[in-house]
């Protein structure tokens, strides 16, 4: 499996322009030591960011997975077959909405949930488990700015042109723009029954590029909202990316910063290939990077920085490319960010994109039967 991971991923790094791969490939022996591109992350930025790593890991109980298998999903109050669902932190968090199946296209999967004791509403986007999700995230094309319909339902009449030259990865555009009018009725409901409650998106893998997206689109229309992405893939080209920090950081030194104004998180973490693809076709991740330099879990709070600028060196895009070829311990690392995430689990079969965004039946697991029933720890080291 290693010597054909390496072989696949050599030819294709030979099929590519030089100026298109990113650092790690061009400098194989490694990241430098860190200067002052980067400083120590707080801890308690690193334990939000575990936080929110939860409500991520919940996600993976919502929507579909492969042969249209449906998983056996978040129910209310917050109960599910992800050992998280229990924790402590959600003792006093509602589930509001899951989404699934929207259309016969490809959609965007989660849930928005409202976290009573920090008072915030939570949505959430799901990662790859389908392959209709697959096919999005192999749909690598750019498309313009125009095509982006958060820009075009904007309340600002500067968006389109302050975005000029932006392009953006078709599949995620497609994701967003076949689900967001959906999703955004929802939100604005509950936003209008809990006016005081701060809005925060999160998403892992490509939900992390789905969630960066409806970040864009309610920054630009008047909203605040908190984005935390975790092991995202880069979104768009270096115009975008750059559009992106204009929104989320007016200053470079905010990059740096843990203060109450910082509305950005992109959490990446040792040895993910994800967050370095597409590295072709000008593809640039936006800033604000914190960065896990850690390869097991669960993750000492002293090895999480936070990176300034869209693509460090010193980070995640440092990491050398023969350190992504074990394609196994890829996954793994993939879904460890801050400890393993546990998955969800039972399936029950779906027919899939009926309008269907109703709960099917309850699942017959309850809070206190998840952990003896999965037997997984938070933290599993491999």
């Amino acid at each position: 499996m290693k010597l054909a991971a390496i072989a696949s991923f050599v030819g294709l790094v030979a099929a590519s322009p030089i100026g298109l791969l990113p650092p790690a490939l061009l400098n194989p022996f490694g990241p430098k030591k860190p200067d002052g591109t980067v400083a120590p992350a707080p801890l308690d930025v690193v334990t939000e960011m575990e936080h929110y790593w939860k409500f991520c890991s919940v996600s993976y109980c919502v929507g579909m997975g492969k042969n249209n298998q449906l998983y056996s999903q978040v129910k209310t109050p917050f109960v599910c077959n992800n050992i998280l669902c229990a924790d402590k932190e959600f003792s006093e968090t509602e589930l509001l909405y899951s989404f699934y199946g929207i259309n016969e296209h490809q959609t965007a999967n989660g849930y928005l949930a409202a976290d009573h004791k920090r008072k915030q509403l939570v949505l959430v986007f799901r990662g790859t488990q389908s392959e209709a999700d697959s096919a999005a995230d192999l749909n690598t094309w750019q498309v313009s700015n125009v095509d982006f319909d958060g820009l075009k339902n904007s309340t600002s009449t500067n968006a389109e042109s302050e975005c000029q030259g932006c392009s953006i990865h078709a599949g995620f555009v497609g994701i967003f723009n076949n689900s967001f009018k959906q999703i955004d009725s929802r939100l604005n409901l509950y936003k209008g029954m809990y006016p005081d409650y701060k809005l925060v998106v999160t998403g892992h893998s490509l939900g992390g590029a789905v969630a960066l997206l409806y970040g864009v689109s309610l920054k630009i229309n008047g909203r605040d909202p908190l984005v935390v992405t975790f092991g995202q893939p880069r979104v768009g080209n270096a115009a975008f990316a750059s559009y992106v920090d204009s929104l989320f950081f007016p200053t470079a030194s905010d990059q740096l910063s843990s203060s109450p104004y910082r509305k950005m998180y992109r959490v990446t973490r040792y040895e993910d290939p994800v967050t370095q693809v597409p590295f072709w076709d000008g593809y640039t991740q936006q800033s604000g990077e914190v960065f896990i330099n850690q390869f097991k879990v669960p993750t000492d709070p002293k090895n999480v920085v936070f990176c300034q600028g869209q693509n460090n060196g010193y980070c995640a895009n440092g990491i050398p490319w023969y350190q992504y070829a074990n394609i196994d311990s890829d996954k793994q690392v993939h879904s460890s960010y801050f400890f393993r995430s546990p998955g969800c689990a039972g399936t029950q079969s779906f027919t899939p994109y009926g309008g269907n965004t109703s709960e099917p039946s309850a699942v017959s697991l309850t809070p206190g039967d998840l952990k003896a029933r999965l037997n997984l720890p938070y933290d599993t080291n491999y």
